[in-house]
């Protein structure tokens, strides 16, 4: 009877925990990126929320000191490889956010990352003798064991025992903290509190195709890792239970909690069926409150709301503009659009490397053409014309790119951590009403 109460006790402060932060960024968010636990693809889409100005850019420990603190507090989103000290270095009180994995699967793919030939030499975090290093030699190294536990804490050089605790208090801190051996539910329950757009997580990014799996390592070496890292195994078992009572929660807050105990019995793929439209729900309820508008521009050095894009590349000034690559056949971005007339599409493409480019506005084909070509004849101007729309106030405007035959980037000497295939890349879109474009062709024939 006890131990039922305090489980609902334990899920009541959850679900105030998770109403407290919904919708709410007010502070920094700070994203703890602790080393091969799936954290890339974390980060790149914590950026997407966030205009490229207010976010630090990936870097060391080393390199961060040399920042000024007054830029480093206006930062609205900040990750890194750095640890819990970041905080008190700064006297930042950020929303902190992080990502643990299996112990074991860890330290296998970090020693593989390093032996990886895709990786920069000059990584001061990289052993010196990676080329001839062994995984057995490489997990006895003091400098790569409980690196989780260590991140966490306040002073990494504190005996086992605190070291643990103050990693597990560090945990209780956390708006959210993710397990990439769940990572649908992690992601979930990320866009749910903060009301994002729902996404499908993608584990791709920064990782090691010929790392071997798990099954392949020799059971002594297991057991090795897993006595070495004995701290990290004891922290990751907490979290397990941790992030077991913030599951249950999040399901509560969504469907109650009878239907909650039933579906946290279930695999999550079937559960996620009847997430899926809440997420969305909150998705809507959050944007609904944008201002719609006829005309728009947006350059990619901006928050982006959608999926399967690549990071944002070159820079932003008066004459250039920030580009993305679309990394899938559909890549979309939702804009606040208001469609009680019709409006003109125009997008500003600077490559272009697949085939059979379509353009969907919710769902639904429309036909585009190529106002100004340049170079190879397929990078130019592009646009379309947008029918008008009965949901545009209580939703947005839903742009997709399809395209097929996507190819891989090769950029000879540059490290390429992101090994999705692309399909165009796209600097600038518009939107006007369309009457504007009618205008601005006439003006155009009478200068001619």
């Amino acid at each position: 009877m006890q131990f039922k109460l305090i489980k609902y006790l334990a899920t009541i402060r959850h679900c105030i925990f998770f109403l407290i932060f919904r919708y709410t960024i007010e502070r920094q968010l700070y994203f703890l990126h602790i080393k091969k636990t799936g954290g890339t693809s974390i980060r790149k889409f914590l950026e997407r929320q966030f205009h490229y100005n207010d976010i630090l850019p990936p870097m060391n420990l080393p390199v961060l000191k040399n920042i000024p603190t007054e830029e480093i507090r206006r930062l609205r989103f900040v990750s890194g490889h750095f640890n819990s000290t970041y905080r008190k270095q700064y006297e930042i009180n950020p929303i902190l956010l992080t990502i643990l994995r299996d112990p074991v699967e860890r330290v296998v793919s970090e020693f593989y990352y390093w032996k990886h030939p895709f990786n920069i030499d000059d990584d001061p975090r990289k052993p010196k003798d990676i080329d001839t290093l062994t995984l057995n030699s490489f997990i006895s190294d003091p400098a790569f064991t409980n690196t989780q536990a260590k991140a966490l804490a306040d002073n990494q050089n504190s005996n086992p025992n605190q070291l643990l605790n103050q990693a597990f208090n560090t945990l209780l801190q956390t708006a959210w903290f993710g397990i990439t051996e769940f990572s649908e539910q992690s992601i979930d329950m990320l866009t749910y509190l903060f009301g994002w757009r729902p996404t499908n997580f993608d584990q791709k990014i920064n990782s090691n195709p010929s790392k071997p799996r798990i099954e392949e390592v020799d059971s002594r070496t297991i057991d090795k890792i897993k006595e070495v890292n004995y701290i990290d195994m004891s922290l990751y078992a907490k979290a397990i239970e941790q992030f077991t009572d913030r599951y249950f929660a999040f399901l509560t807050l969504i469907f109650g909690i009878h239907t909650a105990k039933k579906l946290i019995k279930l695999p999550y793929d079937v559960v996620r069926v009847r997430v899926k439209p809440h997420l969305w729900k909150q998705y809507h309820r959050k944007t609904s409150k944008q201002a719609r508008k006829s005309s728009l521009i947006y350059t990619f050095d901006q928050a982006l709301s959608g999926e399967y894009w690549m990071r944002s590349e070159g820079k932003q000034s008066s004459t250039e503009h920030m580009w993305r690559w679309t990394a899938g056949e559909n890549a979309t971005i939702d804009f606040p659009l208001k469609r009680d007339i019709p409006l003109i599409l125009r997008f500003h493409v600077k490559a272009i490397v697949s085939k059979n480019l379509k353009i969907f506005v919710d769902d639904l084909e429309v036909q585009h053409v190529q106002e100004v070509a340049i170079e190879d004849g397929k990078s130019g101007i592009y646009s379309c014309l947008l029918p008008t729309s009965s949901t545009w106030q209580k939703e947005l405007t839903t742009i997709t790119f399809h395209s097929e035959n996507l190819q891989a980037i090769k950029r000879p000497g540059v490290q390429i951590t992101d090994s999705r295939k692309v399909g165009i890349a796209i600097e600038k879109i518009e939107f006007f009403p369309s009457i504007e474009l009618l205008q601005a062709t006439a003006s155009s024939q009478v200068q001619h």
